[in-house]
């Protein structure tokens, strides 16, 4: 029986010295950084490999662009990506008698406040107020609930049935919660759809 013993406490001495298992078994997360250390204008000019159908938008339609990089008034940014600027730009092109409407649709990706799943949005809608001072300018945020991956995918209008109607790839923020220098930024592959309105007049 000693012998048996003693061959086992062997065998799992060279073992465990083969397999080299390591002395500290601390576990270091992988997750990537929402820390992006520029303005939010930056970032978009930064990216054209995902913004630039944005960008030209915003420099076409007379928006003032300082507020895409001023920090004295705390906004949250819905930046359309590409996909979203080719589907939108296809009913609604950027021309000088749209200029007006531009400026009315890029005002309502822009929010009064910080918003972002990581403490002031949950799962009921959310009211929040646009820089597109519009009755129809309404619009709630909120955060998916259906399980735990996907607690902090945003939903903007989730309670529109068109929003409601579109495939899963469409209803939510491609990219949520990137904290800028001067505001929180979400990125949408479908323009944010007023409920009441859809032609930003």
């Amino acid at each position: 029986m000693k012998h048996i013993f003693l061959i086992s406490t062997i065998v799992v001495f060279l073992f465990s010295g083969c397999l080299g298992i390591p002395e500290d078994y601390e576990y270091t997360p992988a997750n990537k950084s929402n820390v992006v250390d520029m303005t939010v204008w930056d970032f978009i000019k930064s990216r054209p490999d995902v913004f630039s159908e944005f960008t030209a938008a915003i420099r076409e339609s007379g928006i003032d662009t300082t507020l895409y990089y001023s920090s004295t008034t705390k906004y949250t940014y819905l930046l359309l990506n590409n996909s979203a600027m080719g589907s939108l730009t296809a009913i609604l092109a950027v021309t000088p008698t749209n200029k007006a409407k531009w400026e009315n649709l890029l005002k309502y990706h822009i929010i009064d406040g910080y918003y972002h799943g990581l403490g002031q949005l949950n799962f009921d809608p959310t009211p929040v107020v646009t820089l597109w001072r519009s009755p129809d300018a309404y619009m709630t945020l909120q955060l998916e609930n259906r399980n735990s991956f996907n607690y902090s995918r945003l939903i903007v209008n989730g309670l529109d049935p068109a929003w409601q109607s579109l495939t899963n790839s469409l209803k939510y923020a491609v990219t949520s919660n990137l904290m800028c220098t001067n505001a929180v930024c979400h990125v949408l592959n479908r323009h944010a759809r007023p409920v009441n309105n859809n032609t930003f007049n």
